[in-house]
């Protein structure tokens, strides 16, 4: 099993022009945790690795899953009310919180290849525009992606 965090904190400075004097501070605060499980056994190499015990193969006498590897995170974003005060965004339209969820399994076929399937889940402190006249204050997005280690 694998876990992972992080916190992180500090301030950003931006303008709406090349002026460096009337520059925003913007504070900004964020984390993540997360954990996965490989169900096959495997470990992680050093450098980030899973090289599957049996790798993907459906010949006769040398059949292999590859490795399964479920996991979930969780991170936080918080921008400074600044970000609306000082013109950088439109409060009507964006949102300076989202808590944001992720759930999905990495198939890795080979120490080379690998599959993510994620469901990701967002939620805004307030509605946001996501099309011409249409917000809510929250997305769900499904996402596959296909990974070729050289």
């Amino acid at each position: 099993m694998e876990v992972i965090g992080e916190w992180g904190s500090g301030f950003e400075d931006y303008s709406l022009s090349n002026n460096l004097i009337s520059r925003t501070h913007l504070p900004v605060q964020s984390f993540y945790v997360q954990t996965s499980y490989l169900l096959t056994g495997e470990t992680r190499s050093s450098i980030g690795i899973v090289k599957p015990n049996k790798p993907f193969d459906v010949r006769k006498g040398r059949f292999g899953i590859g490795a399964i590897e479920p996991f979930f995170r969780y991170e936080y974003l918080d921008i400074g009310r600044q970000v609306f005060t000082s013109g950088l965004a439109d409060q009507n339209e964006w949102a300076d919180r989202v808590g944001m969820t992720h759930v999905g399994v990495n198939w890795h076929l080979t120490q080379y290849i690998k599959f993510y399937f994620d469901w990701n889940h967002a939620d805004f402190n307030q509605s946001v525009v996501y099309a011409p006249g249409r917000s809510k204050p929250f997305s769900d997005v499904f996402v596959v992606r296909f990974q070729i280690f050289f």
